[in-house]
């Protein structure tokens, strides 16, 4: 495939990687077991391969050595897609150059609060004392910062890059028509209101706000 994704979880992520498999073998964010937090959670970087569906590492590889050439794996075989995840953080797409990239973002209170579902990762809000800690609001909002901070540097260096927003993910479509159909059963309509203390909804808004501003226009939506 031609295009590569980034998402973090909370963003509709899982979505996009069950649609993308129904079509394409995609590496399912094989990168995020780099992050820190993980490995005291016993996953292993030796699980690279196996969530990147087949591409083998050395054992002296580190993440900015593995994406470039695993990038260059997928894009040697047109049946071959991924979506990243954690890579994001070392700005390891910008530094490279690596071009048609998808950015899926969404609105990140309530990306924050689908990630903490107990169904999903509160296991890692737990770590930082729980959803409504600010350690662990700090947590994601950093992770979303790096996000649009990755995205903006790309589009500076006048890289193909695509921002397309959970929230108005059919308009932002509009220049990339080919993968209308990944998102046909799409809900955007969905969020997570009244789970955050008032100060903590204003706390997680004024950690986000310069980079929000920058790729929303309005705090409702």
């Amino acid at each position: 495939m031609k295009y590569i994704f980034i998402a973090i979880g909370g963003s509709g992520s899982k979505f996009l990687r069950n649609k993308l498999s129904s079509r394409y073998l995609t590496g399912n964010k094989p990168d995020a077991i780099f992050q820190p937090i993980l490995s005291k959670m016993n996953i292993k970087v030796e699980n690279f391969e196996f969530y990147s569906k087949g591409f083998k590492t050395s054992q002296n590889d580190n993440l900015e050595l593995i994406i470039p050439k695993y990038v260059d794996f997928l894009r040697k075989d047109t049946n071959r897609t991924a979506v990243f995840n954690y890579a994001i953080e070392k700005s390891v797409f910008s530094k490279n150059k690596i071009d048609d990239v998808i950015f899926q973002i969404r609105h990140p209170l309530h990306a924050y609060l689908s990630f903490g579902k107990p169904e999903r990762h509160k296991n890692i809000l737990d770590y930082y004392g729980g959803i409504n800690d600010k350690r662990a609001i700090d947590y994601y909002c950093t992770r979303w910062i790096f996000l649009i901070k990755e995205y903006l540097k790309m589009k500076e260096f006048g890289l193909n890059v695509y921002l397309l927003r959970y929230e108005y993910v059919e308009s932002d479509l509009t220049d990339i028509p080919e993968l209308n159909w990944i998102y046909k059963d799409f809900d955007s309509t969905k969020r997570n209101d009244n789970i955050l203390s008032n100060s903590n909804t204003n706390y997680l808004r004024s950690k986000v706000e310069k980079y929000y501003n920058k790729t929303y226009t309005n705090w409702e939506v």
